[in-house]
């Protein structure tokens, strides 16, 4: 993820990278839903990996991982790869 890059979660689960031009949101990069998140309530971002933890349906916890190499792509050429690169853990 570069300085130019935003990365934003929606209460309901939905992860969106955003691209920055001069100060401003130019254009969404990539946009990725939490599958069976009810409810987000954390996000944590290192060079390596976007985390975003929540709750279920069932007021279980739950959490997901993305690689930031992956959500700096175009959507259009990660149907296949985000399947292999999202991780589900129940708490």
């Amino acid at each position: 993820m570069g300085d130019d890059q935003l990365v934003t979660l929606t209460l309901l689960g939905a992860l969106s990278t955003h691209k920055i031009t001069s100060g401003e949101i130019s254009s969404q990069i990539s946009r990725f839903e939490s599958p069976g998140l009810a409810k987000a309530n954390s996000l944590a971002v290192n060079s390596i990996y976007v985390v975003v933890g929540g709750l279920d349906s069932s007021n279980k916890g739950v959490f997901f991982t993305w690689e930031v190499e992956v959500l700096g792509r175009s959507q259009d050429t990660l149907v296949e790869k985000l399947a292999d690169e999202l991780s589900e853990v129940t708490l």
